[in-house]
């Protein structure tokens, strides 16, 4: 008898036996697994048990029901009795998760660290799959499930495992939170995320009752109880941290049009000051460093030594600048060059080797920086009144410092021109009061580099394109555009080609393209080459040599400042010190000057070192990162709007204050969490440029026909649409275009107004040279036919007829 005839006549003796009895085998199985028995208990027991590295027992028992029930009535019960008991599995399970803690947020007691370094989709993911076993099964199971076009075609879709985990945590959130409304922490977080993205309160709260977030004033409770969080996280640090601190502060304003415009209804102006703790580097404590933030680290007495010898441009600090041409040339043609794009292995030699030569002055790191926004206050720091208020309340309320701990030592406070211009007024202003504290000679300023590089594109514009000032994203563009194609049509014009596209042949080694890259600096990106050009009569040719010289210092600063290089910063600064005067922004070319005398003759070293590490920051840790401190708070202030304007006309500055100004960290992190749980590539949160293809073609033609950097006698460029009318002079014009460089270096060295503004700050030589209305400066800065309108001569802040700063004084020429 074979094996399968011995099952079946053991079967038959079973069956026998029971019939025997009057049972059925369904009779006999129920009374088997319900007998109390002690030894039959057991038998049941150890069926009933699983042993690790075998096949469960009950589960083959099903598999045996479920693949061979007689018909489709019989099938569709059994299925149904199944689920039951599945139903039953996952209320128990739910049960058990939305009573688990760790699941439930209230928005009243939120704090930062459960949104920001505590916060962990992840983790409430393996909570979900260690809670809700059987729900995590049957959803995965229904998620991966092959359709009709991966059964047809055999392909499966990539990452659906990791498309399935998000779906689930979806899901799963929302049907522990229709059943316990407590259950919430995926709601609360996401209601935070869509409102910290700009979503109205319609929006919320159709989210709310789909079950996707928790309602509108609930997140509004979040908010203040972050607001509250973030606040006592700043204060605790400022208090309690041995790690130096700085404070950056800036106004934001918001508009809030009516549509229907009454007496108690018009168009409004909200202006308030965002402020944020700014944490120094790790390595500056208060136990090593703190004793140089004291009164005596500044001299300011020793600022009369300062000579103008300390303001030129030494042989070194104008090598260092070709280099660092020669470095942002080669980049642009690795770029740009069609020959050079489509050969990846050559490429990415060269950009090797590029690299290597690359300069380095004295980069400061890239460790991560702790940032600690804090409320804003409902002030308004423009004027010296304000800025007196804003200082007052931002160390007393906001920090709750006592006033003897605050003036104990130098308190270092960051900002554009005017807070900086403003905060050395109110000091003035203070200086005789009895009170320490009142005086305010505790603080310690500090000039940002973002409005240096706001001023810098001004000066491109004014100088190369357009008087007018400009957007700066849609600036830096235009002239990121016009500089690329310039280069390259300065290397087709080195390489002898008649067309860009024979560039495609150009297959350089690296002492072939190196060599190629200094040429061009040399005859088109140097003082010296247009000059040249201009004394040969080719104004056309020189305007090109001035603006490349020009746009490659920016975008060397830009580059500087990613990079947390400050020694290549102040080179930068000591051209900008003249070409920010040769271009007519006094203000910034002023604060220039005041910077070299602080860190040259006022500061001990160590002090300007601390000051030095609060002009940058890094929020990711990451080298390349580093933007400067100025811009994050304006990174702020712009997602601060997006959620303002959300809310329409009902805005307020409330919002602002509670619920939105000192959380901005948190929900910044918030926001790049989810996007990156979720794996989205958030291009398009930033600033997106536009295609700078046809640009590129259409400049590189018309400079290939026009021969722009081909020298051509007598070649002027042409006449453009005159400015304002304003006050004439009496100057003799020379040339149309404008070496900024030079002739701000005139300006400051030989026209007097470096002993001007010596005569200014209080600590200059009254006998400098007087410059009056009549100054004859031979340049086309009085040219109404030039493409720059302003009287790069005269400082309104350094003239005694216009006492106004930041003033463009446009002129005429010819009129009585």
């Amino acid at each position: 008898m074979n094996p399968q005839e011995q099952h079946v006549q053991k079967i038959r003796n079973i069956l026998g036996a029971i019939r025997n009895e009057d049972w059925s085998v369904n009779e006999f199985l129920i009374n088997f697994y319900n007998s109390n028995n002690p030894d039959i208990r057991a038998q049941a027991n150890r069926n009933l048990t699983y042993v690790s590295g075998t096949r469960y027992g009950p589960e083959v028992i099903l598999d045996a029901w479920t693949n061979n029930v007689p018909n489709r009535p019989s099938r569709d019960r059994l299925n149904r009795a199944l689920t039951e008991q599945v139903t039953r599995v996952v209320v128990d399970e739910s049960t058990r998760a939305y009573h688990h803690a760790d699941l439930q947020l209230p928005a009243t007691s939120a704090r930062t660290a459960q949104f920001s370094n505590e916060f962990a989709f992840s983790s409430v993911l393996s909570l979900y799959q260690r809670l809700l076993p059987c729900l995590w099964i049957i959803l995965h199971a229904l998620l991966t499930a092959q359709n009709d076009y991966e059964r047809r075609y055999g392909y499966s879709k990539q990452d659906k495992d990791f498309r399935a985990s998000g779906i689930m945590l979806v899901i799963i959130s929302m049907l522990l939170f229709g059943r316990n409304r407590a259950t919430n922490i995926f709601q609360l977080i996401f209601g935070v995320f869509l409102s910290s993205a700009g979503a109205g309160r319609r929006v919320l709260d159709v989210c709310n009752h789909m079950g996707l977030t928790v309602s509108y004033t609930t997140v509004q409770r979040c908010l203040r109880s972050l607001t509250r969080s973030a606040r006592a996280n700043a204060i605790d640090f400022v208090k309690h941290s041995d790690r130096l601190f700085a404070i950056v502060y800036d106004n934001i304003n918001f508009t809030l049009r009516k549509a229907g415009q009454r007496i108690d209804n018009t168009t409004q102006q909200v202006n308030a000051t965002t402020s944020a703790v700014i944490a120094l580097p790790s390595k500056f404590t208060r136990a090593v460093h703190g004793r140089f933030l004291s009164r005596d680290a500044r001299k300011p007495g020793l600022r009369k030594d300062m000579k103008k010898e300390d303001l030129l441009l030494t042989e070194e600090k104008q090598q260092h600048m070709v280099a660092s041409f020669k470095r942002h040339v080669q980049l642009v043609l690795l770029q740009y060059a069609p020959g050079l794009k489509k050969s990846s292995k050559r490429r990415k030699r060269l950009l090797k080797k590029s690299k290597e030569h690359a300069p380095h002055l004295r980069p400061l790191g890239f460790e991560k920086t702790q940032c600690f926004p804090l409320p804003a206050l409902d002030e308004e720091e423009s004027s010296v009144a304000g800025t007196i208020r804003v200082v007052t309340k931002i160390f007393t309320v906001l920090l709750d410092m006592a006033v003897g701990v605050i003036e104990s030592q130098l308190r270092l406070m960051v900002g554009d021109w005017l807070t900086i211009r403003n905060l050395r007024l109110m000091r003035d202003e203070r200086s005789q009061e009895f009170n320490p504290f009142e005086r305010m000679d505790w603080i310690q300023e500090a000039s940002m580099p973002f409005h240096f590089q706001l001023n810098a594109m001004t000066l491109l514009r004014r100088t190369g394109l357009d008087p007018k000032k400009p957007e700066y994203n849609r600036a830096v563009e235009l002239v990121s555009h016009s500089l690329i194609a310039r280069i390259m049509d300065c290397t087709r014009v080195l390489l002898g080609k008649e067309h860009l596209a024979d560039l495609k042949s150009w297959k350089p080694k690296w002492e072939e393209f190196n060599d190629l890259t200094g040429r061009l600096v040399e005859q088109f990106a140097s003082t010296s080459a247009g000059h040249d050009a201009l004394e040969h009569g080719d104004e056309v040719l020189a305007h090109s040599i001035f603006f490349i010289r020009d746009a490659l210092m920016f975008f060397e600063f830009n580059s500087a400042i990613k990079d947390a290089d400050v020694g290549r910063m102040w080179m930068v600064y000591d051209h900008w010190l003249f070409m920010m005067r040769g271009a007519g922004c006094h203000n910034y070319g002023n604060e220039i000057l005041e910077m070299k005398a602080q860190f040259q003759y006022e500061y001990a070293p160590e002090l300007a070192e601390i000051v030095e590490h609060t002009w940058l920051v890094n929020r990711w840790g990451r080298m390349g990162k580093s933007i400067a401190t100025d811009r994050y708070l304006e990174h702020n202030n712009g997602f601060m709007k997006t959620m303002f304007d959300a809310r329409g006309s009902a805005s307020s500055l409330d919002y602002i204050i509670n619920k939105s100004s000192a959380c901005i960290e948190v929900l910044r992190a918030l926001t790049h969490a989810i996007t990156s749980f979720f794996r989205i590539a958030d291009y398009n949160r930033g600033h997106t440029e536009v295609n700078s293809s046809g640009d590129l073609q259409a400049l590189c033609l018309d400079m290939e026909i026009q021969g722009i950097h081909s020298f051509q006698r007598r070649r002027v460029p042409p006449p453009v649409a005159q400015g304002k009318k304003a006050r004439s002079r009496k100057e003799k014009v020379t040339t149309g275009v404008h070496d900024v460089l030079e002739e701000g270096r005139d300006a400051l060295i030989h026209k007097g107004l470096f002993e001007k503004w010596k005569t200014r700050t209080g600590e200059g030589d009254d006998a400098g040279e007087e410059i009056g209305e009549d100054i004859v400066t031979g340049t086309a800065f009085d040219d109404p036919e030039g493409a720059m309108l302003v009287d790069a001569s005269l400082d309104p802040d350094l003239d005694d007829e216009s006492p106004f700063s930041n003033v463009d004084v446009i002129i005429s020429i010819g009129e009585e």
